[in-house]
Formats: C-alpha cells, structure tokens, sequence
C-alpha cells in the first residue's frame, strides 16, 4: 500500500525562487520513488499567471503537474509591499488548505514546507484532525527572523507565535531542517534530537537549464565585462547595499560591471540609492523568468551569496549558494557558519566582510585578475554539490522518514 502524503507549500511551480523549485523538484522524486503525493498550494504569486481565465473567481483548482496531484487555493497576489496583504496571503492559504484538506482521502502523513509559519500550523491542524503523522520542514527561522528584521514587533503577538511554535515541535513526528546549525538551535530550544533530520536544500542537476549568458551580455552591451552577479530575494535580510557601495567603489574600472536580479522588499530603495549615486555599473533586472534566470547566472563571472551581519543569520545555508555552484560559478561569500565551511571544503569561493564594502572589492578584484583560477573554483564547487548536495540522493533521505512513519516509527 502507497504512503499518501499531503505536501503544503505555498511555493511551486511555476515560481522560480528558491523554495519553488524545492517543492518542485522533491514532489516529483517523491513521486518516482512510490509515494502518493498530493501537492496542496496557493495559487501561483506571479501577475501574468493569475490574469489566466482559470483562477478567475475561484478558491480551489485542481491541476495536475507531470503527473502529480496538485490542489491550488486562492490566496492574494503578495507583492511583498505590505505586511496587511502579506498577512492576508498567509492566513487565506492556512485557513483553505485545512477547510479543503478535511475533505479529502486520509493521507498516512502531512508535510508542511515552511516558511511561513502559518503553513506549518496548518499541517498541524490538518494532521491532527485527519490522525496522520506531521512533519514540518523548517527552512528557515521565521519567527526569529522577523523579530530580528523588525517585520515583527507586538511582543503580544510574537508570543503567542512562541507558543504555537513549540506546540508545533512537540507534536512532531519528525522535523525536517535545511542546516545543521537548525538542528543546534532547535534542540537548544529543548526539542528532541532524535526527532530532528538535516536534509539540505541542493540541487537537482537534471532540472538546471543551460542558459545564453552571451545573450545577456549582448542586450547590456557587457560582452567583454568581468560580471559580478545576485540572483535571488532583494529582501531586508540579504544586505545587499554592500554590493551598492562597492559598484560605487569600482565606478571607475574598466570592463566591470553588477547584476542585481530579483525582486523584494528592499528593490526600491537600493535602485533609488544607485540612482543618488549615478552609478553606471550596477544592473537591476528585477522579476524575471526561471529561463532568463539560467541566461543571466551564465553571464556572472563569480556569483554574490550574503545575509546581515548576525550570529543568527550564520546558522542559515541559502539555497542560492548550491545553485551558484552546481553552475560552476565561483561564489564570494558574506556570510559565516555553515556556508563558510562549505566554501573553504570545496575551494570554490573567497569570504568578504558583509559590513565593508572595501572588503568586497578586494576579492572581486582578485577574482578579476586571476580569472583561470576563478573558473577552478567554479568547476571545484560543482564537483562539490554534485557529490554532497545533490537533491535526488537528499529527497531518499525524506523518502525514509516517511517509510519509517508509516511503519508505525515515531518520536514524540
């Protein structure tokens, strides 16, 4: 008998950020492996999606992707301005996906992707109500983040979230986290290590596009530029305006030039700092296609990976940074932790300062002058991934939780 599982993210195809394409990708490998998956989402968070005659006026639509079961429910366009329509977006996904999840076969275990938070709150719901097993996936701190950010500031509201937060641990089965300093931080919180399973994001080199780098380079009239490329969140955590001050420091090197590609919370204010600045070098691409995504990581000599300086921030692993290096391209990296040590294991990347921008140029322009040995530290990095961090052998380590699950295995 299969093991049916109820896959809640709020993030799938066709998104193409980070936790989009993990969804993805896992929900399908699963799906080889045996799995009865059925994969419950919110409707697709992309303006030219939604203006598609058949999510007008619905709450609920079913589709299927390459043979996979997908529920997709109506949740406000999140245009990541406001935190009123943000709320909006998370508490109609949660709500939705436990009305309708009451309604449908029983699966043998819930798996909740989250952030954000209401996500995992929903799989507890639904798995309480349905008596299935609950595993929620933590890929990233959500609560302390944005307690940290500032995104959260009601001391009322972020200690009931506390609450709901250990409820959620406790009644888990299994917890699945994307970095061993997760782990670290959970059991310090007094969660069981027993129940606790690093499965990090990697990648899934059988779903990398090549992409026309030359293309981009010919559009920008870049073609013989040494690029310094960012592809993901332009949100408040990355700290992106250490990229800003160095393109200010380098305004005037020859043959060099910044890529800024994504969309986020931060977007506007770093354009608007670059234009105070009548800086030349430094490109803001905006939202663009997974396609147009492969196309400009192809152009990047060397690919940008930072967070904020904060201890908490270094207990993270962001999802670009296996994408950057299964495209062989050499990554500087402002950030510690983990990250770090992947890094200097696989020499496939320098560490800059996050807070000085002087730092940053620095090791770009070692990158530039040594650039054999910045295509070395590409080809190590892929070498690195394939074998450590790549997403099929990661999906088997998921696959055997909930094998273990359905066999009656549980640590409460």
């Amino acid at each position: 008998m299969k093991s049916r599982i109820f896959y809640l993210t709020q993030h799938f195809f066709p998104e193409n950020q980070a936790a989009a394409f993990r969804a993805t990708e896992s929900a399908l490998l699963l799906q080889e492996e045996g799995f009865e998956v059925v994969l419950i989402t919110g409707f697709p968070n992309l303006v030219a999606e939604r203006k598609k005659g058949k999510y007008r006026g619905r709450l609920l639509v079913r589709e299927n992707y390459k043979g996979l079961e997908v529920v997709r429910l109506y949740t406000p366009l999140d245009t990541k301005k406001g935190a009123f329509v943000r709320l909006l977006n998370y508490c109609s996904f949660m709500i939705l996906a436990v009305g309708v999840g009451l309604f449908m076969k029983k699966p043998t275990t819930v798996y909740a992707s989250s952030p954000p938070f209401f996500v995992a709150l929903a799989g507890l719901i639904l798995a309480t109500m349905k008596r299935a097993r609950f595993v929620p996936e933590i890929r990233d701190l959500w609560i302390d983040f944005a307690v940290l950010l500032g995104q959260l500031k009601n001391n009322s509201v972020i200690a009931v979230m506390r609450v709901l937060e250990k409820i959620i641990y406790r009644a888990a089965d299994r917890i699945v986290v994307v970095t061993e300093g997760y782990r670290d931080h959970l059991v310090g919180l007094g969660v069981k290590e027993a129940k606790i399973r690093v499965i990090h994001a990697g990648v899934d080199f059988d779903q990398l596009i090549k992409g026309n780098g030359e293309k981009v380079r010919a559009e920008l009239n870049l073609t013989n530029h040494f690029i310094v490329g960012y592809a993901g969140n332009v949100g408040l955590a990355q700290g992106l305006e250490v990229m800003v001050r160095a393109a200010n420091l380098m305004r005037d090197e020859q043959n060099l030039a910044f890529i800024v590609v994504g969309d986020g919370a931060d977007h506007r204010r770093l354009t608007e700092v670059a234009k105070y600045l009548k800086l030349n070098n430094i490109y803001f691409r905006g939202q663009v296609t997974r396609e147009e995504a492969a196309d400009y990581m192809s152009a990047f000599n060397c690919c940008l990976v930072l967070l904020i300086n904060d201890p908490l921030f270094n207990l993270t692993l962001p999802s670009k940074l296996f994408e950057c290096l299964a495209n062989s391209r050499p990554v500087l990296l402002g950030l510690g932790g983990e990250a770090e040590e992947i890094i200097r294991r696989s020499e496939s990347g320098l560490i800059f300062n996050v807070q000085d921008p002087a730092s940053l140029v620095q090791q770009i322009r070692y990158l530039k002058d040594n650039q054999m040995m910045a295509i070395a530290m590409g080809e190590n990095g892929r070498r690195y991934v394939n074998e450590k961090f790549e997403r099929r052998k990661l999906v088997n380590k998921l696959g055997v939780i909930f094998k273990e699950l359905g066999s009656g295995a549980g640590v409460r």
